[in-house]
């Protein structure tokens, strides 16, 4: 495990006994940009096998609908439809 006093303060430790699990939970504004630095530094340090994010229902439809834009071009019906 990573020493807590090497992770920023926003960081809370976990420890399962019987699994053997670590978990760094990293609290979060989702409109900080430290909060940000600090997840990926988290990520950095710790380097782990699973990253979990909790999402208020509409900030999940807006990153899915950011999501499609990006993948279609900003073109509503998909890249690959013809538009008349």
């Amino acid at each position: 495990p990573v020493a807590l006093s090497l992770l920023p303060p926003s960081v809370a430790y976990l420890f399962d006994k019987q699994s053997t699990t670590h978990v760094y939970l990293v609290g979060t504004s989702h409109i900080s940009a430290v909060s940000a630095r600090d997840v990926e530094g988290v990520i950095s340090s710790v380097q782990p096998d699973v990253v979990m994010m909790e999402l208020c229902p509409s900030r999940y439809i807006n990153m899915l609908a950011r999501r499609e834009k990006s993948l279609t071009g900003g073109v509503e019906g998909g890249a690959g439809e013809q538009q008349e």
